[in-house]
């Protein structure tokens, strides 16, 4: 129930009933902040975990760059295939 209802119908309510509701509504708030709380510390967790597996692959990938570059001698381009079949006489083209 919105604020402006709440005070809207405060002279119909008894003092009691309404200091009632009054704590339950503070009560409601706070389990309400505690709960966006634990909920914003999970998210900030599992983001922890994909920031840290983002960074490991990035790690990764370099790795893996820094092995191709140095393998270069060694890969089979289309012209070094070429040769090499011209070599062994698979093409005569």
């Amino acid at each position: 129930m919105s604020q402006v209802r709440i005070n809207a119908l405060r002279p119909e309510v008894p003092a009691k009933t309404a200091d009632y509701i009054d704590a339950k509504l503070a009560q409601l708030q706070v389990e309400h902040q505690k709960a966006m709380a634990q909920a914003l510390a999970a998210i900030t967790q599992r983001l922890d975990i994909q920031t840290q597996r983002l960074d490991d692959l990035e790690e990764s990938v370099i790795h893996l760059t820094q092995a191709q570059r140095s393998d270069d001698k060694y890969s089979l381009t289309k012209a070094k295939l070429i040769r090499l079949m011209k070599e062994l006489g698979i093409n005569d083209g």
